[in-house]
């Protein structure tokens, strides 16, 4: 019996949501036979783990329901099956929605059905409830269901038709649930590099443009944000005027979005500031993913279901370091701790005082924090793994040292797929310049101050200010150890 669907699916239920079940069973609208409640309650002395025992059989199944019968293994498997369906009704209602436009737009449909008189009414009512909601794909889904069932009633009772309304509101609903997705997967092809489609998509971002009714602020967001990730997919550098573009329209609407967009369009907006043109000056590219961080932050815009995500405790605390707000990121750590999601928050509080500590000088505090965390995910075991190289540079540990160049080297090949060029390669320049500033500092360390190799101290740190902080790891710390061996 364990292994029947229906008890399998039953073993999922919790205590509650089977005495709510068993309600569905003996209510003879949802299950009209009898037997099938007698099943059920067979099984359902079993509950909630339904256990392996000599008693737990088919054959005593049968037998609790026909006790006078021979064992019949095809009945017994019709009852199973309609048990099964009753099953499907409880799942069905318990997944349906109380949200009152859908509860309205069902009473419109029954209208539409059996009540034609009063159509009108419930029609102006959910037209009224829709007034003033955030015109979003949620909106347009309830007014294409509404436009639905007008569509229906008007061919039946009336010689007008809605169908420009209807097409206008379908579209609108189609690119606020399409672009997203488009968003989500060239997203996911940066990172993963997976295979998708995208030979409709310059049609796409083209055909928005154009039409004139596709014009609102939220499919406007949308597709800025799905031309900045196509130009990343064809390798066009992302200016700045793009990514104001799109941090503009993002401030415009981020009150109109719902929290899993508005998380997912904030963590976008950061990860952006990477990809555009910040090369001018470093300063105002770690400013700016610490203004981000701070907003995302106290507005709230980068939670989700109350919680922070450890890849945005990381960042905060990081951009905070950044700018030389040690103090604001030890604070935000104490302060927030409570939201950081208990199955990693001593990891990921360790971690960042790990961070901290290397920054304040504090090298055995920072290399004890680091080897007190674990983490499955590449970014921050790469990461990780720079911080201890960093250490053993400050405490030369020069063996420990050569070692950690060569164990990340080996890593990120091994990595490779999961991390993306860009990060890949902003990991190994650090690599490189690390490991020839380490050379360029054993030399000097014991040459005589005239013989010091001042050209290529200077060479190091032109090649080094010559690339953009966004697409060199720690670039700002790899600077001052130059200027140290000055």
């Amino acid at each position: 019996m364990n292994e029947t669907k229906v008890v399998r699916f039953l073993k999922n239920f919790s205590p509650r949501e089977l005495i709510g079940l068993e309600g569905f069973v003996k209510n003879r609208y949802f299950n009209p036979n009898q037997d099938v409640e007698r099943l059920f309650d067979y099984l359902n002395q079993f509950a909630p783990n339904y256990k392996e025992s000599p008693d737990f059989t088919a054959e005593n199944a049968y037998k609790e329901i026909y006790p006078d019968r021979a064992f019949n293994k095809a009945k017994l498997n019709e009852l199973m099956n309609q048990l099964f369906g009753v099953i499907k009704k409880f799942i069905r209602a318990k997944y349906s929605t109380s949200n009152p436009i859908e509860i309205e737009l069902a009473v419109l449909r029954f209208c539409n059905e059996k009540f034609t008189e009063w159509f009108d009414n419930q029609l102006r009512r959910i037209k009224q409830l829709l007034e003033g909601s955030v015109k979003d794909a949620d909106f347009y889904y309830y007014l294409l269901l509404l436009e639905h069932e007008l569509s229906g009633y008007l061919a039946l009772h009336s010689t007008s038709r809605n169908y420009a309304t209807f097409s206008e509101v379908l579209d609108k609903f189609y690119w606020l649930t399409k672009l997203p997705l488009l968003s989500e997967m060239l997203n996911h092809k940066g990172i993963a590099d997976d295979e998708y489609d995208f030979s409709h998509l310059d049609a796409y971002l083209e055909f928005i443009e154009q039409i004139e009714y596709t014009q609102s602020p939220l499919i406007h967001l949308w597709h800025s944000l799905v031309s900045i990730f196509k130009n990343i997919l064809d390798k066009i550098p992302i200016t700045l005027q793009d990514y104001f573009k799109f941090k503009e329209l993002f401030l415009e609407n981020k009150d109109s979005l719902d929290e899993n967009d508005r998380r997912n369009l904030c963590i976008y907006l950061r990860n952006t500031i990477k990809l555009s043109s910040f090369d001018d000056d470093d300063n105002d590219y770690y400013h700016e993913e610490f203004e981000i961080d701070q907003m995302g932050l106290e507005e709230k815009l980068i939670f989700l279901d109350g919680f922070l995500s450890k890849h945005s405790i990381k960042n905060i605390v990081n951009s905070a370091i950044k700018v030389g707000e040690i103090e604001w990121a030890k604070k935000f750590l104490a302060e927030y701790k409570d939201l950081f999601r208990k199955e990693f928050a001593d990891d990921i509080f360790l971690y960042c005082t790990a961070i901290i500590d290397f920054y304040e000088g504090n090298y055995d505090k920072s290399l004890e924090h680091f080897n007190g965390t674990s983490f499955i995910n590449e970014f921050f075991e790469i990461e990780k793994r720079i911080k201890l190289i960093q250490i053993y540079y400050e405490t030369n540990e020069v063996e420990l040292f050569d070692d950690g160049i060569n164990g990340l080297r080996v890593y990120l090949t091994r990595n490779k797929e999961n991390i993306g060029d860009i990060h890949e390669q902003s990991y190994r320049k650090f690599a490189t310049f690390i490991n020839a500033i380490a050379k360029t500092k054993d030399f000097n360390a014991i040459a005589k101050p005239r013989e010091r190799d001042t050209k290529k101290i200077q060479q190091q740190e032109k090649e080094i200010n010559e690339i953009p902080a966004r697409l060199l790891f720690e670039k700002k710390w790899l600077l001052e150890k130059l200027n140290e061996l000055k």
